[in-house]
C-alpha cells in the first residue's frame, strides 16, 4: 500500500507528533507572564525607641488553602516554615524526608527539623481566594519542629498550647523565613524563585520594590522580567559576584551567586579630621535585617582602619559606627562608571541611621550586610539570566541616570576636600 505525500502543515503537525512521543509531552514554564506578589509591612519597635521595618509575604504550603505570612527575607536561603499539628498552612501534599535541618541566622534563631518536599502558593496579604502562583510539588523547604532564639535561650516555637491559631513565632509577626539569597542552599533549600523555569518572552529574575522610606507606596515583588525591565534607562546595572563554578539551583540549572552580591568603596569622615576606606567591601542585601552593619575580620587591616570611627567596648572589640560620621557608599557599575549607591550621617536610632559592628567568628573578609538601604531608595531588579543587578531609583533623577554617575565622582571628591579641611 502506498501512503499518501503529507505536505506543509500535515508534515510539520506529524513531526511534532513523532517528537512528543520521543521525547515526553513538553513542560511549559512555570512563569510565561510577568507577575506581582504583594508584600505585607510591619513597623517593629527599635531598641532605643522608634520603629524599624520588616516585610511579609503570605503563602500556604501542601496544598493548603489557609496562608500565613512569612518574613520576606533577600538575606536569607530558602524557606523555612513552622509546623505543628494546628499549622493550617500545612497541607496534606508533603513528603517528609530523612535529611536533618538545622539553620542558623545571624538575628540569633534557630530552626531545626527535617527537609521536606512540597508545594507552594502564593497570595496577596490576607487574601484566601485567590492563588497567584504555585510551585510543582518537588520544592524543597525546611520543615521546622522547633525554632530558638539562642541569644536569649529562649523556645519559640512549637507553641505551648495545642488548638486554635498558635501565634506566630518570629518577631510576633511572622511563621517561618522565606528567604532569597542568591547563594547556593542547604540541603536543596533554596530561593524558589531562582528555581522557578521562564518562558514566553519572560526573562529569569524578578524585581523587589518596597518604596521609599515613609512612603506610602506599595510594596511588592514581580515575578519575571519583561524586556521594558532590562532596557529601562534610568535602571543603572552591575556585575553580581559569581558563586562557586558548577553550583546551580535546583529545578532551573540557574547559576547561583555569592551571599555579597556587589561591591563598592566605603569612605567615613568626622569632625577632627576623622576618616577611614574600606575598598572592594563586599555588599550583602538583607530586607530581614533591621539597620545597616558591618562584619569585620579581626586583626585585619579593616579593623585597624575602622576603630578611630567606631565605639570601643572593654574587650577591644568595635561595635559600631561613632555618631556623626559622613557615610558614603560608592559602587562601580557594569560599565564602570563610580556610582553613588547610598549617603547619610551615621547616629545612634536603629532603623535610620545606627551602623553596628561585629567581628566575624569564622576569620573570612570583611564585608557589610546593609540590609534595607537599597531598597529604600531603588527598586532593585534581580536579572538571573544575565547575571545583573538593576538599581532604579524611586525618584529618577534627571537626566536619565546622569544625576547617579555624577554623584559618585562628586561624593567622592567631597569625602578627599573634607578629609584634607
Amino acid at each position: 500500500m502506498v501512503g499518501k505525500v503529507m505536505h506543509g502543515g500535515y508534515w510539520l503537525m506529524a513531526l511534532a507528533v513523532a517528537l512528543v512521543l520521543a521525547c515526553g509531552v513538553a513542560r511549559a514554564a512555570d512563569v510565561e507572564q510577568v507577575y506581582t506578589i504583594q508584600l505585607e509591612k510591619f513597623d517593629l519597635p527599635a531598641s532605643g525607641g522608634g520603629t524599624y521595618s520588616k516585610y511579609g509575604i503570605w503563602l500556604s504550603l501542601g496544598g493548603s488553602t489557609t496562608p500565613q505570612v512569612f518574613e520576606f527575607d533577600t538575606g536569607g536561603e530558602g524557606l523555612y516554615a513552622a509546623h505543628s499539628a494546628d499549622a493550617a498552612w500545612w497541607g496534606a501534599d508533603v513528603t517528609e524526608e530523612t535529611t536533618s535541618i538545622d539553620k542558623n541566622f545571624g538575628s540569633g534563631l534557630e530552626y531545626t527539623g527535617k527537609v521536606a518536599k512540597t508545594s507552594v502558593a502564593f497570595y496577596n496579604p490576607h487574601s484566601t481566594t485567590q492563588v497567584l502562583a504555585t510551585t510543582a510539588a518537588d520544592y524543597k523547604v525546611g520543615k521546622s519542629e522547633h525554632i530558638v532564639n539562642t541569644d536569649t535561650s529562649t523556645d519559640l516555637w512549637p507553641p505551648e498550647t495545642v488548638g486554635g491559631n498558635p501565634a506566630p513565632p518570629v518577631d510576633g509577626k511572622f511563621y517561618g523565613d522565606f528567604g532569597l539569597s542568591l547563594k547556593k542552599g542547604d540541603h536543596g533549600i533554596e530561593n524558589v524563585f531562582a528555581q522557578l523555569s521562564y518562558g514566553g518572552g519572560v526573562t529569569a529574575g524578578y524585581i523587589v520594590s518596597l518604596g521609599e522610606r515613609g512612603s506610602s507606596q506599595q510594596p511588592g515583588i514581580q515575578v519575571g522580567l519583561a524586556a521594558s525591565d532590562l532596557t529601562n534607562p534610568d535602571t543603572v546595572w552591575f556585575t553580581m559576584a559569581a558563586g562557586p563554578a558548577g553550583d546551580t539551583f535546583e529545578h532551573s540549572g540557574l547559576e547561583t551567586y555569592a551571599a555579597e552580591l556587589i561591591s563598592a568603596s566605603l569612605y567615613l569622615s568626622g569632625a577632627g579630621g576623622k576618616s577611614a576606606t574600606l575598598t572592594g567591601l563586599g555588599l550583602n542585601l538583607d530586607t530581614g535585617n533591621g539597620s545597616p552593619g558591618i562584619l569585620y575580620q579581626q586583626d585585619s587591616a579593616d579593623e585597624t582602619a575602622l576603630t578611630p570611627v567606631s565605639n570601643v567596648d572593654v574587650d577591644g572589640n568595635l561595635t559600631g559606627l561613632q555618631d556623626g560620621l559622613q557615610l558614603t557608599l560608592v559602587g562601580t557599575d557594569a560599565n564602570g562608571n563610580s556610582v553613588t549607591l547610598d549617603q547619610f550621617l551615621t547616629g545612634s536610632t536603629y532603623g535610620t541611621n545606627l551602623v553596628w559592628e561585629e567581628y566575624r567568628g569564622d576569620g573570612q573578609e570583611t564585608y557589610m550586610n546593609i540590609g534595607q538601604l537599597l531598597f529604600e531608595k531603588y527598586a532593585v531588579t534581580y536579572d538571573l539570566a544575565n547575571g545583573q543587578l538593576g538599581l532604579t531609583p524611586y525618584a529618577v533623577p534627571e537626566p536619565g541616570t546622569a544625576g547617579l554617575l555624577l554623584g559618585g565622582a562628586a561624593a567622592l571628591l567631597a569625602w578627599r576636600l573634607n578629609r584634607r579641611g
